[in-house]
């Protein structure tokens, strides 16, 4: 097969299945034996794509089940996890006034996925070679006490963490070229590598890169409480402050994906579409569609590093008041404001319904952010709004949506000595989670700014079974640039949008709680 004789397809003995009958690729209905010199299920070497034919050849060697064309690679695929991990903390009571601590921790996760093909052709799946997490967090608290009943705690926190899946040759910008593999995009640093060569029936492991993933956060918080006694009150002030950075970059199909036979599961293992008789079972083979440069079917996927910060801050005030030696009430109100994230380039746009919801009566506008009149949107999905009455709209709110404002949370509590031996107690409070998911709102998911292209090859007639090679360009030599080349914008069939309420809602539980002991 590695030269382009699947003769072996026709011997039950070795396939465990029907014999598979070749036919010429591209002949369709009016199919012609694929033969060569007389040689049945065979290329001629005029026929076979260089690229694939080198690709095909770097595979590992077959090393079990008896010289069978399935089940016969057995790998034990090593897996390197080095965890360096370690805390540390230090006291130190300055006065009898100032006592202080800070405290540091430090994780790096580092892990190392031998490949399956080989250091080349990857075939690992999602991830692949290179994974690490990389965690920091530091602590710093100062107490000062200003007179007996008046303290006063400052601390400031930071944490950092950095976690990336990459795949194989992430940072080798030529391997694709030197396979012979084109168009593949430049994205630069942690993002070069191989695109994906799948083959759907499983006449053999995929080869290539899945996808990429990249995630950072950065959150840094300055909070500050003040303690004052004040005859039978003991009220407490504080402020905090939160500064949070997340970035991420998710890249599934950045580098191209090729399918290299049927989309979905066919009646025979191995089954090709362009070397078969459409609609007839024991005929193609996935593996000889590859080596003939016949893909089926192709996407891709740009790949956006979005960048989100937010604040987040907060006041409180609280008086435990000792009413009498049996009766303790706790009064206070707390207050939250979480700012709405935006995406630092401003590459990000929201999907707000204006009009009441029905099949083609519903009106709405594509919000984006000033920063990104320079992005071009494209007439195709332009086209596609104007049609669905949809209005694109551009405002200098950059995070797209305002935040509620009246975020007071009142806290109540008591304790009450009823007996000497007999206490109640009880409390109510409100508690907002700014920060906790509202829907799916990735608005830097939405488009153009994430996006993907998909390239299917026309259906077979007749004496004729166009590929993706012979319909849009599209080979392993050329890549998916004859197509992409005009950008991404291009391509738009029924987009969907990731969206957040413009007014958020802040979400919020109330507790309470009444016991006697």
């Amino acid at each position: 097969m590695r030269q382009g004789n699947f003769s072996e397809l026709l011997n039950s003995n070795l396939t465990g299945q029907s014999p598979v009958t070749l036919y010429q690729p591209n002949s369709g209905n009016a199919a012609q034996p694929l033969t060569c010199n007389g040689q049945p299920n065979t290329f001629c070497a005029s026929q076979i794509d260089p690229v694939a034919l080198r690709i095909l050849n770097m595979y590992p060697a077959p090393n079990a089940n008896g010289g069978k064309t399935y089940n016969n690679l057995v790998e034990n695929v090593s897996k390197a996890d080095d965890t360096i991990q370690w805390d540390q903390r230090v006291d130190w009571n300055i006065s009898g006034k100032d006592q202080a601590y800070a405290r540091y921790s430090y994780l790096h996760d580092i892990i190392l996925n031998a490949l399956p093909l080989g250091p080349i052709l990857d075939g690992s799946g999602y991830g692949g070679e290179r994974d690490f997490i990389f965690s920091q967090n530091f602590m710093l608290s100062e107490t000062h006490i200003f007179t007996p009943t008046l303290t006063n705690e400052f601390r400031f926190g930071y944490n950092w963490n950095h976690s990336a899946y990459k795949q194989a040759n992430a940072y080798n910008p030529t391997i694709a070229s030197s396979l012979g593999l084109g168009g593949v995009p430049n994205l630069g640093p942690g993002q070069y590598g191989l695109p994906l060569g799948y083959f759907p029936q499983g006449g053999a492991q995929q080869w290539g890169s899945v996808g990429t993933n990249n995630e950072s956060q950065n959150v840094y918080q300055i909070l500050d409480n003040v303690t004052k006694i004040f005859g039978n009150h003991s009220l407490k002030f504080g402020v905090s402050f939160q500064a949070v950075r997340f970035s991420y970059l998710y890249a599934p199909a950045s580098l191209g994906q090729y399918y290299f036979g049927p989309q979905s599961g066919g009646s025979n293992h191995g089954q090709g579409v362009y070397t078969g008789i459409p609609g007839n079972s024991n005929t193609g083979y996935d593996v000889a569609d590859f080596l003939a440069g016949q893909a089926n079917y192709a996407d891709i996927a740009n790949a956006p590093n979005i960048r989100d910060a937010q604040w987040y801050d907060s006041a409180y005030a609280q008086d435990d008041w000792k009413v009498t030696p049996k009766l303790t009430l706790n009064l206070g109100v707390r207050y939250d404001y979480y700012q709405p994230y935006k995406e630092i380039g401003g590459l990000q746009g929201n999907f707000i319904t204006t009009g009441p919801l029905g099949l083609s009566t519903g009106s709405g506008i594509y919000q984006l952010p000033t920063k990104a009149q320079s992005v071009n949107l494209g007439a195709a999905f332009l086209s596609t709004l104007a049609k669905d009455n949809v209005t694109v709209q551009y405002t200098d709110n950059e995070r797209l949506a305002n935040s509620q404002k009246t975020n007071f949370a009142p806290r109540i509590g008591f304790a009450y000595q009823a007996h000497p031996n007999t206490v109640f107690r009880g409390g109510f409070g409100i508690f907002y989670g700014g920060l906790m998911a509202q829907g799916n709102t990735n608005l830097g998911a939405n488009f153009p700014f994430s996006n993907s292209a998909n390239f299917y090859a026309p259906t077979c007639a007749v004496g004729s079974c166009p590929s993706l090679a012979n319909s849009k360009g599209i080979t392993l030599e050329t890549g998916l640039s004859p197509q992409i080349t005009g950008g991404f914008q291009n391509f738009v069939s029924f987009p969907s949008f990731h969206a957040t309420d413009v007014n958020i809602k802040t979400p919020y539980t109330m507790n309470y709680s009444f016991s006697m002991q």
